[in-house]
């Protein structure tokens, strides 16, 4: 974003709002409708689809990027709680227009030939050449709505409204004119679009700021997705720097098949679709545990793709017989979870049940295996059938089933490790010291540390932190 910018005010209004109800029914990331309110993720989320950012703003635009300017502009942290009534300051830049009652023929007819003001193909040049109808009828549909309902006491929630829903009309209340916006590109200068305050009326609606939010060339990793290309980056890096020629195309050949991300050497990873399920992944477990910064992912990824031999193996090519419960339960998925202990924990976080807390709460000492604790039949529902027909299946499947391969990597980390407070270890820092004192609650030792630090400083230097973290 560049240049001044206009903001539009933002309400939640309350629970029945038509904001709420798509914050209920079709959120995308972490961000739910609370009982007073909402979190700017699940706004974000809001406003990025029913406004198109992401055909207007080009293919690369996430809700993350817009979360990371509201944050910023309303001078929020990344937490903050919008109540219902508060007002939020959205950054936009717009045409306003004037309207009597009509058609969404008509309305969608008038705003194909919208002007864009920004430097595309001629071919690019209007709105309807980045929008269909439909999505132009739903843009007006949600400009109406949150218009009406910053200007009124009360929801639409008439039969008129209803058939605005159905997309059948828009038929303004008593015939009075209703100005539009038309969103576009965060690029352009405000002054290209509205000249001046008189040209924009609805004070309600709209305020001028001159505020000029930093601007980075590149982005940095936090509070977005990593995007294929850069996880496919990453890889042939990490691979190139140690001169790892034979395996530099492949993904996840050893251990355990896993269908989904098993790519052979025979041809390309760039492009492929295992590589784009594996990213998918990777960033459904980063934000579903918050690893959400730049420098938890740097630690999760160099840790994970040392465990997992360079992203090759979905489990251990030989276990241990020294693992509680032995060698079936060797080290499976990308950050290779071991010991039967601790498959029980995963088993419980994943199917709501609670037999590893009742383990460690009610076992003779620590050094009572789960395999002595299961025989003394202390719990209901914890056996013998139980641990070799259920516990040994589950385990398997960590590194055959793709959530789970990639799933249980963020489990172990953040919950499993809670009381070891990870997170806070990786927030101290990149430096060797920090890679090491993550990898001894991570791996249990310092196995392989020297890769450790070599991965973590790579990717560093690969997404260039300390150029975005100064």
């Amino acid at each position: 974003m560049s240049g001044e910018f206009y903001c539009f005010n933002f309400s939640l209004r309350g629970p029945d709002s038509l904001a709420s109800k798509w914050i209920s029914e079709k959120r995308k990331t972490k961000g739910t409708l609370k009982e007073n309110g909402a979190n700017i993720y699940a706004i974000s989320d809001y406003i990025h689809e029913v406004f198109c950012f992401e055909k207007l703003y080009g293919t690369e635009h996430t809700s993350n990027v817009l979360f990371n300017q509201i944050i910023k502009l309303n001078n929020f942290d990344k937490d903050h709680i919008v109540l219902f009534e508060d007002i939020v300051l959205i950054p936009f830049t717009f045409s306003m227009r004037s309207y009597e009652s009509g058609s969404f023929k008509e309305f969608t007819n008038d705003f194909e030939q919208e002007p864009i003001y920004e430097d595309k193909p001629a071919s690019k040049s209007k709105l309807g050449d980045l929008l269909s109808a439909t999505e132009i009828k739903e843009m007006l549909i949600n400009i109406y709505h949150i218009n009406y309902d910053l200007r009124s006491d009360v929801n639409i929630k008439d039969k008129k409204y209803d058939e605005i829903i159905k997309g059948e009309y828009l038929n303004f209340k008593d015939k009075a004119k209703l100005d539009l916006f038309a969103p576009y590109i965060f690029e352009i200068p405000t002054q290209k679009v509205v000249k001046s305050s008189e040209e924009a009326p609805v004070a309600v609606l709209m305020e001028e700021t001159t505020v000029q939010p930093e601007v980075k060339t590149e982005k940095c990793f936090c509070n977005r997705d990593i995007t294929v290309e850069e996880m496919t980056s990453l890889i042939y890096e990490l691979r190139d720097k140690e001169k790892y020629k034979t395996k530099r195309e492949c993904l996840f050949t050893g251990g355990d098949e896993c269908k989904e991300i098993r790519h052979t050497s025979d041809k390309k990873l760039k492009g492929s679709s295992e590589i784009e399920k594996f990213t998918k992944e990777i960033n459904k477990t980063f934000s579903t545990y918050g690893i959400n910064t730049c420098i938890r992912k740097i630690h999760m990824l160099a840790q994970c793709y040392c465990e997992s031999n360079r992203f090759l193996d979905t489990s251990e090519i030989n276990g241990k017989s020294s693992y509680g419960g032995g060698i079936t339960f060797k080290g499976r998925g990308i950050i290779q979870l071991t010991h039967d202990y601790t498959y029980l924990a995963y088993y419980d976080y994943k199917n709501s049940t609670s037999f590893y807390k009742k383990y460690i709460n009610t076992r003779k000492d620590d050094k009572q295996t789960l395999v002595e604790f299961r025989d003394e039949k202390k719990i209901s529902g914890f056996d013998k059938d139980f641990y070799d027909n259920k516990l040994i299946p589950f385990a398997k499947t960590v590194s055959t089933d793709l959530d789970k391969v990639i799933d249980s990597a963020g489990w172990y980390a953040t919950k499993f490790k809670e009381t070891h407070k990870l997170l806070e270890k990786m927030d101290k820092g990149l430096s060797d010291k920090d890679v090491e004192s993550v990898t001894k609650i991570i791996n249990g030792g310092t196995n392989s540390l020297a890769e450790r630090k070599n991965y973590t400083k790579w990717i560093k230097e690969l997404w260039k932190y300390a150029e975005h973290h100064k």
